[in-house]
């Protein structure tokens, strides 16, 4: 969808949108503990918020939620709740939902991991806690240092 977003006219990407929702209605009926449909429930309407129900800020919270509920080291989700958090004035909810997400272990090499980490030490100076975010930068030192071997 992020693809055909310029080009597309609004009717036809909400018409893509509505099948790819059904799409993950489905993948979410093969497995309802697995928590990934709720998260590309979520990331689809951030990324589609101007054709998407008036409400979908509020749909976006709580499919990220859910899937945090289910996998809590989902860190695309985590990340994009803290940032609707952050948005709504709830600052202090956000970092905490971030430095939460710090304390699982993530495997080597995924892609997006080190925005997720910066994005908490962002979080964490804008709140005040240098301590905190000193300790997840040397986490990210070390997580590089650890990959490149």
């Amino acid at each position: 969808m992020k693809m055909i977003k310029n080009e597309a006219l609004p009717a036809e990407r909400k018409e893509l949108m509505v099948n790819a929702l059904m799409i993950l209605k489905i993948i979410e009926g093969i497995n309802a503990l697995d928590g990934y449909a709720a998260e590309n429930r979520g990331h689809l309407l951030l990324e589609n918020s101007d054709i998407a129900a008036d409400n979908w800020r509020d749909k976006a919270v709580d499919e990220f939620k859910k899937a945090l509920l289910f996998h809590p080291q989902q860190f695309r989700a985590r990340t994009a709740l803290a940032k609707l958090l952050e948005e709504e004035g709830r600052r202090d909810e956000a970092v905490r939902l971030m430095n939460d997400g710090v304390n699982y272990f993530y495997r080597r090499g995924i892609s997006g991991l080190d925005e997720f980490y910066e994005y908490a030490i962002k979080l964490n100076l804008m709140s005040g806690d240098t301590t905190k975010a000193r300790e997840l930068q040397r986490k990210i030192v070390s997580l590089k240092e650890w990959r490149s071997i």
